[in-house]
């Protein structure tokens, strides 16, 4: 009986995990440079579109998407009118891959990171430069 209660514990845990993120919609992601404010896409049809359609983004603005798992997600560029970085974080929000430069003439090519995320943000191409993030980097998180 008691393994049965157990399983079920660890069954719960797992499918319900996640589930802090469903109600997040913006928050504060703070590099050891710099601090953005940014949507959050926790969605598979926030993550789809993106930022696809906007003109642009400014500086201290991103868009943060949230996966189910720990993933190698595929990033392009359909849609999309600007260029950008893209940033991707591991479980303990630590910089796991950067792309930079991510160019609207790209599309239809296909981006995935190097390893696997929990996290990435879109942010504005040269933002990785212009505050020094670098792979190591250790970012926090702040729901609001």
């Amino acid at each position: 009986m008691a393994l049965i209660l157990i399983a079920g514990g660890v069954y719960y845990w797992w499918y319900n995990k996640d589930s802090e993120w469903k109600n997040i919609s913006a928050g504060t992601l703070t590099f050891p440079k710099t601090a953005i404010a940014v949507e959050v896409a926790n969605t598979s049809e926030l993550r789809k579109k993106g930022l696809g359609g906007r003109q642009g983004i400014d500086d201290k603005s991103g868009m943060l998407f949230i996966f189910d798992t720990l993933t190698k997600p595929d990033f392009w560029m359909k849609d999309m009118l600007f260029p950008i970085d893209i940033v991707f974080f591991d479980r303990n929000w630590n910089i796991v891959d950067i792309k930079e430069n991510f160019t609207p003439e790209t599309y239809p090519e296909i981006y995935t990171p190097k390893v696997k995320a929990k996290y990435a943000v879109e942010v504005q191409s040269s933002f990785t430069k212009r505050f020094e993030v670098a792979v190591g980097d250790h970012v926090g998180f702040e729901p609001y």
